[in-house]
Order: structure tokens, then C-alpha cells, then sequence
């Protein structure tokens, strides 16, 4: 008996430190799920996991209360695994006893596949998860993971596809039904099979009467009331800009087989920010339509390149096209920041002179926007009010390719395509709003380059890890005193005499740079924070279309404020490097 305890615990052991550690579980319980399928060459998206996720506060206590009486009434009391429940299955002569717990470890990490193996891993990694969360955070964790059939993963996206409300909005009728599906959500569902989802809802609140969670009063008027369907609301489409970015597609392809036809990315999108990120394009876009505004994207990454929101347009339904990592447009003055960067890795400081007085270069006369010229200015003055004569001037002085080398080295990867030319410093190189905003993460995390990426991990069907992207050390391109001249450069532009003055939002200390191209064809702003960059374009798809009036400071600088503000919510206001 000794010898069993014994080989007992040194297999927990053994088993606690092979399974996911707590980085993992983390990315998998904040991060958007794709579960995708490959029929021959097409890639489908079978289902998403978490791309609308509500926070335990405002899910309605009753509905909390109605899944623990009806999936785990010990739920505040036991470890992670149940031996009471256990035992009385095993009474009862019934499968089942699993903790909420448990199911959650198995529907995140683990293979649906029945073994002794899996509910052994299945238990121990309850454990963990118990050890390293509350149980508040553990139940949020399982309602924004569990299946309620027909594709749909998590209370708030099943109470709008199924009530057209918000989770918070759910009546107890409502959210008996949804948590009665459960155990069997495709067999369950009240689209599917009303009559047995009905019987299943009245189930649970009979038991939820039993535990006093409710009176038979409220049990009566719950049936009484019953389904009460809001209007239809938008809902986010975010991954699927992600599925068709061609760079993803290729790193997928090498993770299929003949025997494994599905598998599940998880990606560095946080559901939140891409519902905030779709919701200030698609608003700002509406407003400007009359500018001839017609097609706007936005990209948001964290200083070390995860991907957090990507808005590659402003209706997938209508085109599929990818504008924040496929389209090629003219920055504009967005482009100013490089070359106010290599003047200062050149010796300049932030306060010397410009002359901003009119230039000719070959016949070429370069214009400020206003019509007008200040004469000398310190250079934060000159980017400040983004003087385009004073720009031209600077880099003609400090060499056209010391600039064009340095946007490269910051990320920007289309410069083989630029023409040899005094515009260059005025952002007449097409470039893609990815680059653009990599290039403006190496200011805002003290100099390093980093390479994009929005794949975190990859499992098969079966939960075995086919990748995970590891730490790596980034390359330094940028001393630290460079760094912090150029925030504080950039943090002018968004001061309340800066052209980027409209992104300023709250205590946050912000920088950034406002960019519109000639003719107002295109329109930018490129910002960040200590937690996050942005970037956003707004245009249209043909060139040839120009917007009335639109500069980099007012429409996407109001997109950018719009979602940064809400992304900012209740983060610690940080200092720039």
C-alpha cells in the first residue's frame, strides 16, 4: 500500500512539472483560440475561442450561481478535484464527478479523447490550476471557454448568437438554458432541439431551488418570463484578417497532415482590444464618410511585437483585403521620425537649429502645409509642428541613405522599392502600416528591433504542443540616450500644441506621429504608450481618390485616442524609456 501511495505521488510529481506551466495556461486563457481545419489546400475556421470575453463582474450572479449547482456544487470548498462528487457517481453508477476545474483544464489544454491517462493529466492539472488561480478567476476562466455548441465558445458570444444581448443582459430563464446545454451543447441548444433545451433549463433551476439559490417563486416567474431577445448587434471578425494574412498561412502549413487535419493556434489577440479596435474604426469611418474617407485599418501591438488587435479594414464582409499588413501607402510625414532619429545619432540634439525657410533641390521646392516658413527652430520644434521644409533640409544635410538604412534597420522593409529622392524625407516611400508601427516599438521599448508575430502556440487535436514561440534576445539598435530624445521629440508632437494634440487621452503619457501623404490620399497616425503601439491608416483602396481635408491629426488620431483610451483602462500610468 506504501509502495502505491508512493509511486502515486512521484507520478503528480513527475506529471505537475511536463504539463503546461502557468506562461502557458495564462496565453491560453487570455488569448484568442482559432481552431482551424484544412480541407485539401483550404484553411477554415471551424471555431474561435475567446474572441468575446466577459469579465466575471459583469456576468450576472444568478448565472454564475446556476452553473455551480448544476456542474460543481463543491466548487468553493474543494481542492480542484472532488472526492465527494466522485464518490457519489461512482454510487449512483454515473460517469461524470469532474470539477468545474477539471473541465476546464480538459477543455483547454487537453484532448477530448477518453483514457485513464488524459483524467489523470486531466486532475493534476486542475490542481495546478487551482494552485495558481482564485476561484473567482478560475470560474471567469471556464465562461469565457466552455463550448455551448454550434461553433460557439464563451457566455458572451453565446448570449449574443443565441438572445442578441450581452452576457450581463441575460435573464434567469436565459442563462438557465445556456448553462443547462452544457454537458452536451450540441444535443442541448435551443436553435437545435428547443423542447430538450427547455426541459434541461427547468432542470437546472430545480436544483438551483434545492441549493437555495433561489426561491420557487423566482424559479415560477424564471419560466414565466422566459426568452426576452435583444436586437441584433455587431460582433467581431478580427481573426479572420488573421487567417488571411499570408504569413501566417505559411507557418500553418507546416503543422498539418494527413492524420492531423485540425489544429488550434493560439494567438496573441486580446478579445477586448479587438472588439475596442473594430468598434473606433468602423465609428470614425462612419463620421468621415462624407470626407471621402472610405476604407480605414489599425494594428496594435505590444512594445515587443505580440500583436494585441488587427483591423484590416473596415467590413471583411465586403472585402477581405488585409490594409494593416498587405497595403502599401505613402506615410507621409510619419516618415519624419526616422529622419529626426539618424540627425540625432549624428550628433544633433534635440534643441539645435533648423533653418524652415524655402529650398530648392533641383528644381524641387518642397512646401510646409500652411503655406508658411517660422525660420530657425530646434529641431523638437520642427517635428513638433511637422515642418516639411525644415525636414527636407535636415536630411539633405545628414545624408539621404543614412536615413533610408535606418528605417530599414527599424523594421521598414519595402525601401528597395524607393526612389533615390529629397521626398523620401516626407514619406513619398510606400511602406505597410505593420512595419511602420514594429519600427515605432523600438522607441517604445528602449531600442530593440522585434520581428511581428501573432501565433503564440499551436496544438494538434489531440493538446500536444506542436509549437511555442519561445524568449529570444532582441538585437539593440538604438543606445539609450537616442531613444530618449526621440520620445521626448514624439511626446511634443502629442502636446497641446503638437499636430498629434487629438490623440491625447488621460494620464497616460503618450508619443507619436501624424502622417497625411499628397493630395490627402492617405492619412496616419503611428503612437504608443509604455503598454502599447498603434498604429492607423485611413484612405481609400484607389490612390487615385484623394479625402477632403483629412490629415494624420484628425481622423486617425481620434480612431487611435478612441481605442487607447479604452485599451488603457484601469493599466498603471507608465513613464516612455
Amino acid at each position: 500500500m506504501r509502495f502505491i501511495i508512493i509511486a502515486t505521488l512521484l507520478v503528480v510529481f513527475a506529471m505537475w512539472f511536463y504539463l503546461p506551466d502557468k506562461e502557458q495556461i495564462d496565453a491560453v486563457a487570455q488569448y484568442t483560440r482559432v481552431i482551424v481545419h484544412k480541407d485539401r489546400e483550404q484553411l477554415k475556421i471551424v471555431a474561435v475561442i475567446n474572441d468575446s470575453k466577459a469579465p466575471l463582474k459583469e456576468i450576472p450572479v444568478y448565472l454564475q450561481n446556476a452553473l455551480i449547482a448544476s456542474e460543481d456544487r463543491h466548487f468553493y470548498i474543494h481542492p480542484g478535484i472532488d472526492i465527494m462528487g466522485i464518490a457519489r457517481a461512482i454510487k449512483n453508477g454515473q460517469g461524470g464527478g469532474s470539477t468545474i476545474s477539471q473541465q476546464l483544464a480538459k477543455n483547454m489544454l487537453l484532448s477530448s479523447k477518453r483514457s485513464y491517462w488524459r483524467k489523470a493529466k486531466e486532475a493534476v492539472l486542475a490542481l495546478k490550476l487551482e494552485w495558481y488561480y482564485d476561484k473567482d478567476e478560475i470560474l471567469e476562466m471556464y465562461l469565457n471557454q466552455i463550448s455551448f455548441g454550434r461553433g460557439i465558445y464563451g457566455i458572451e458570444k453565446a448570449a449574443m448568437k443565441y438572445f442578441n444581448k450581452h452576457a450581463r443582459n441575460l435573464n434567469l430563464y436565459e442563462a438557465a438554458l445556456l448553462i443547462g446545454s452544457i454537458p452536451q451543447p450540441e444535443r442541448f441548444n435551443i436553435v437545435k432541439n428547443k423542447k430538450l433545451a427547455q426541459k434541461r433549463a427547468h432542470l437546472v433551476l430545480k436544483i438551483m431551488v434545492k441549493l437555495g439559490y433561489i426561491t420557487e417563486a423566482e424559479q415560477k416567474q424564471a419560466k414565466r418570463r422566459g426568452i426576452k431577445k435583444g436586437r441584433k448587434r455587431w460582433s467581431n471578425v478580427g481573426y479572420r484578417y488573421l487567417l488571411d494574412w499570408g504569413k501566417v498561412r505559411s507557418q500553418l502549413s507546416n503543422y498539418f497532415s494527413d492524420k492531423n487535419t485540425d489544429i488550434t493556434i493560439i494567438t496573441t489577440l486580446a478579445p477586448n482590444m479587438q472588439i475596442y479596435a473594430e468598434l473606433a474604426v468602423q465609428r470614425w469611418l462612419s463620421r468621415a464618410a462624407s470626407l471621402n474617407v472610405g476604407e480605414g485599418a489599425l494594428l496594435a501591438m505590444t512594445p515587443n511585437g505580440a500583436i494585441r488587435a488587427m483591423v484590416g479594414g473596415k467590413d471583411y464582409s465586403l472585402s477581405q483585403y488585409n490594409r494593416s499588413v498587405q497595403a502599401e501607402r505613402q506615410p507621409g510625414s510619419g516618415f519624419k521620425a526616422f529622419v529626426y532619429l539618424a540627425a540625432l545619432m549624428q550628433g544633433f540634439s534635440i534643441n539645435d537649429k533648423i533653418n524652415d525657410v524655402p529650398i530648392n533641390i533641383n528644381g524641387w521646392k518642397p512646401k510646409n502645409i500652411d503655406r508658411r516658413y517660422l525660420g530657425q527652430l530646434t529641431l523638437i520644434d520642427a517635428i513638433k509642428r511637422s515642418r516639411n521644409v525644415a525636414t527636407v533640409r535636415l536630411m539633405e544635410r545628414i545624408g539621404r541613405q543614412r536615413v533610408v538604412k535606418l528605417a530599414q534597420t527599424l523594421g521598414i522593409r519595402t525601401t528597395k522599392k524607393w526612389r533615390n529622392e529629397p521626398g523620401l524625407a516626407l514619406g513619398t516611400g510606400e511602406v505597410r502600416l505593420v512595419d511602420m508601427v514594429s519600427a515605432y516599438a523600438v522607441f517604445a521599448n528602449g531600442g530593440y528591433k522585434i520581428s511581428p508575430y501573432i501565433i503564440l502556440g499551436i496544438r494538434d487535436k489531440k493538446g500536444n504542443i506542436l509549437y511555442w514561440k519561445d524568449d529570444f534576445e532582441s538585437e539593440k539598435v538604438v543606445e539609450d540616450r537616442y531613444i530618449s530624445d526621440i520620445n521626448k521629440m514624439l511626446a511634443s508632437v502629442v502636446s497641446a500644441s503638437g499636430t498629434g494634440r487629438n490623440a491625447a487621452f488621460g494620464r497616460h503619457r503618450v508619443a507619436g506621429k501624424t502622417g497625411t501623404s499628397k493630395n490627402y490620399r492617405d492619412a496616419w497616425f503611428i503612437g504608443y504608450t509604455a503598454h502599447f503601439v498603434t498604429g492607423v491608416w485611413v484612405g481609400n483602396d484607389d490612390p487615385r481618390e484623394f479625402m477632403n481635408g483629412v490629415t494624420g491629426g484628425t481622423v486617425p488620431a481620434k480612431i487611435f485616442r478612441n481605442f487607447m483610451a479604452n485599451v488603457h483602462q484601469g493599466l498603471e500610468s507608465k513613464p516612455l524609456h
